[in-house]
């Protein structure tokens, strides 16, 4: 009776889920999108203001900001982003 004989097992160096995750082209593709609105909606506030009260950053920037980037995520997560419109 002939031993038993196992080929060599070939372990792959596996990344970790969330570096797999932050490297994939569709997070990337949501990131770039939110922050392309993110950008567009601070130079608008910025230069939207009176030239009385010129101010860098307030909440009312903020506010601008978070719904710019709300809108690049879902234009980044739209079926039509997808090519299944």
């Amino acid at each position: 009776m002939k031993p038993f004989q196992f080929k060599k097992l070939e372990i792959e160096d596996n990344e970790g889920w969330l570096r797999r995750i932050v490297k994939s082209p569709h997070i990337r593709r949501i990131v770039l999108y939110m922050l392309i609105g993110v950008v567009l909606a601070y130079i608008l506030f910025y230069f939207g203001q009176s030239t009385e009260r010129k101010a860098l950053w307030s909440e009312e920037a903020l506010e601008h900001v978070l719904v710019a980037a709300a809108f690049g995520f879902f234009i980044a997560n739209s079926p039509c982003s997808r090519g299944k419109c």
